[in-house]
């Protein structure tokens, strides 16, 4: 259960590392596989958005893996490596309707990763990912979370790292639509 550590209250979302006080969290470009000048940004913002959230938090912090919402089965790793930084993504799969869905979730900019980490690993709601860092984005200490969802057809097991987060593959969501909810 995450609570600010200020006000004694809970997160409304499960997160993979509890969020500072007054952590205001930055998110953009969930519309990615719309064409360029039809995907909403900030007014300040000239270039697409990076698809996830930002979480600062101090460095070496465990980040825990969040089991998404309607998950089925344990997650298991697709890739271990340079993405956004040191990365772990980790591979989903949601019951939607009468189906089931493939996500992936990229933990980006860690310190390192779990230590014995890698690809094929299964990984258990709570399990340590990495460590939060800044690897590539240097004195920016923070996780990115991204949350991307297969397109039909797509089979992430066969994708190569930087295919993991091209849009013709994936397409960038909102994590808000499938991390759980704190009980």
């Amino acid at each position: 259960m995450l609570r600010s550590a200020k006000r004694g209250r809970r997160t409304k979302y499960q997160l993979p590392v509890p969020p500072l006080p007054q952590q205001s969290f930055v998110t953009s470009g969930y519309d990615l596989d719309l064409p360029d000048d039809e995907q909403r940004r900030g007014a300040d913002m000239k270039a697409v958005g990076h698809g996830g959230v930002d979480l600062a938090q101090k460095r070496g912090t465990p980040v825990r893996l969040v089991p998404l919402e309607h998950q089925v089965g344990d997650a298991d790793v697709l890739f271990v490596g340079k993405l956004f930084g040191n990365s772990v993504v980790t591979h989903h799969a949601v019951r939607e309707g009468s189906g089931v869905r493939d996500y992936l979730v990229i933990h980006g900019h860690l310190e390192k990763p779990a230590t014995g980490l890698a690809r094929g690993a299964t990984l258990l709601a709570g399990g340590v990912v990495g460590f939060v860092g800044d690897s590539g984005s240097p004195g920016v200490v923070h996780l990115h979370l991204e949350v991307r969802r297969a397109r039909e057809g797509v089979s992430l097991s066969a994708l190569g790292a930087g295919e993991l987060v091209q849009n013709a593959k994936t397409v960038a969501c909102d994590p808000r639509n499938v991390l759980p909810l704190n009980p």
